[in-house]
């Protein structure tokens, strides 16, 4: 037989077929044994499973579970076969606006039944919820949120179902398709009659959703926002009381403009002994009322986002409790004090002032959390004069003596404002900056009043010029010069004898438009940090002593 006989081409590519077959099967078994000396594939499943289950999707802002589940089973048969074996894996749901229905479906199935984890963010179809409640039994965390119609129609639909493991419940419907469904949102009434059917509540959170209850079951934690001020769910002030009488244990407590009237006479204080989080954005009557009702320890974290304080007698009555919360025994050491006052329109948008028990680390340029904060209000002045009245009575409620760290990156005041705001900080030692106006009028205010410091944070967001012209240029450019400027003067000696005035000052230029030379600054100040972009920061110390 030759090449060229057709049979024998046939017989021959057979052969070859079944070496290649062969070789492939001792070749798949090769790299089996291979990657099982790896030192990942010698792990316990069990712990395998546990660094699966904390892996993220690093390029996501609204992690998909599944996804991630998804392409990790791809690395290997063994981990495909660890996680299709474990269902704990697959009972966190995390649905945003790309999540689809027949992903719902897998993760259901693959959980068998494992306890379950549900964030639905955009409930926007009829079939979801009804698939949801099928396994109302080991939900132990619901959250749901989206479209009025459907998230009103899976909160009435809950009450057919027993969730005896559900601890945390949020409902939150916020997206309006239309002026009748948001109408039909304002009449939704949370039925007391289901917390018969969840036991174990402990965590309860509702936006937009009447909550006329006259009592509570034993909650941790309670958030309730209404629609707006004249709109959905507020609350009778006697109705407030029974409820908060009736879960004394509440660590968590916010309450978004859902107070309807005025505190009445009379009213025994109400003592929440674990509440660690005490959060009202409201009227200014309304937010001293509730102080005021309630007997909460000194480490509460207290943020209050008051409505209608435009100038400083509107807040002189809330102030003493404040002013006692802050002082009394066992209450957290501030550090770090937070001024933010921006500008938009050309008028001053808002002004709140916040404390913390830690300071700010300026090597790491770590920004601070309001929501992490002993103690927040914010307020709304008219004009610059109503905003020192204010900023001067809250200011005297802080413990100014502890008060060692200042950042002002957005706080926008003027050379008058700063000067009264310095004077009644005299314990101030770091200052975290904005490179712009409102940092040049400090520099002018505190060289003014011959106020030194041992670090100062230097913070720009500014842009570059573009080369090409193709971008118009950042407005704040022109403010660059004139700020260096002021820092020059207030770092000046004011006389010969004295030497370096400032310790070290660390300059973060995000966008590298300051041109920061560092040499300029080597005889005023001891240490000069500069750090240039975002995640890549150069840093340059002065090696000058």
């Amino acid at each position: 037989m030759t090449e060229s006989d057709p049979s024998y081409v046939i017989s021959r590519r057979a052969e070859i077929t079944k070496q290649l077959a062969v070789l492939n099967a001792e070749i798949a078994l090769l790299k089996g044994e291979y990657n099982a000396l790896s030192s990942v594939s010698i792990l316990p499943n069990e712990i395998l499973v546990q660094i699966l289950s904390g892996v993220q999707d690093p390029t996501s802002t609204y992690p998909n579970p599944l996804l991630v589940l998804t392409r990790l089973m791809l690395v290997c048969k063994h981990w495909c076969e660890v996680m299709l074996a474990s269902p704990t894996l697959w009972s966190k749901i995390c649905g945003g606006w790309q999540y689809r229905s027949n992903c719902l479906t897998v993760q259901l199935a693959r959980s068998c039944e494992a306890p379950l984890s549900i964030k639905l963010s955009r409930l926007n179809n009829q079939f979801d919820g009804p698939t949801v409640l099928q396994h109302a039994r080991r939900i132990q965390t619901l959250e749901i949120g989206g479209s009025p119609r459907y998230v009103l129609a899976f909160m009435q639909d809950m009450a057919d179902f027993d969730f005896p493991i559900l601890t945390n419940l949020v409902l939150n419907p916020i997206e309006r398709a239309s002026e009748s469904e948001d109408d039909t949102a304002s009449e939704a009434i949370f039925p007391s009659e289901l917390f018969d059917r969840i036991p174990s509540l402990c965590n309860l959170s509702l936006s937009r959703i009447n909550a006329r209850w006259e009592t509570l079951p034993p909650l941790r934690s309670l958030s309730l926002t209404a629609h707006s001020p004249a709109g959905n769910g507020p609350l009778p002030f006697s109705m407030l009381v029974q409820f908060l009488q009736s879960s004394p244990f509440l660590d968590t407590l916010r309450l978004d403009m859902m107070i309807a009237e005025h505190a009445p006479a009379g009213v025994q204080q109400i003592t929440l002994s674990h509440l660690t989080v005490l959060y009202i954005r409201d009227s200014i009557q309304q937010c001293e009322a509730l102080v005021k009702l309630l007997d909460f320890p000194p480490t509460t974290q207290l943020q209050l986002y008051t409505q209608s304080v435009n100038n400083g007698s509107h807040v002189r009555d809330i102030l003493l409790p404040i002013r006692r919360h802050l002082r009394a025994p066992g209450a957290p050491l501030t550090q770090t004090l937070v001024l933010q006052a921006p500008f938009i329109a050309g008028s001053i948008a808002h002004c709140s002032v916040s404390c913390f028990a830690t300071n700010f680390n300026s090597k790491q340029g770590a920004a601070l959390d309001e929501w992490d904060g002993h103690f927040m209000i914010n307020t709304h002045p008219r004009n610059a004069p109503a905003l020192r009245q204010i900023l001067s009575k809250v200011l005297k409620a802080l413990p100014s003596h502890s008060l060692t760290f200042l950042d002002a990156t957005q706080a926008q005041f003027s050379r008058p404002t700063w000067k009264m705001t310095l004077a009644l900080l005299p314990a101030l030692h770091t200052v975290r900056l904005y490179v712009g106006a409102g940092g040049a009028s400090f520099c002018d205010a505190a060289s003014e009043m011959e106020v030194s410091f041992t670090a100062i944070d230097l913070r720009s967001f500014i842009r570059a010029r573009d080369p090409d012209g193709a971008q118009e240029d950042d407005p704040e450019l022109e403010e660059i010069a004139p700020f260096f400027e002021a820092l020059k003067r207030l770092l000046l000696p004011r006389n010969r004898t004295e030497g370096k005035t400032l310790g070290r000052l660390t300059v973060r230029d995000y966008f590298g438009a300051l041109n920061f030379e560092r040499s300029e600054w080597e005889e005023l100040v001891d240490k000069v940090e500069v750090a240039i972009g975002f995640a890549v920061y150069r840093v340059e110390e002065s090696s000058a002593e």
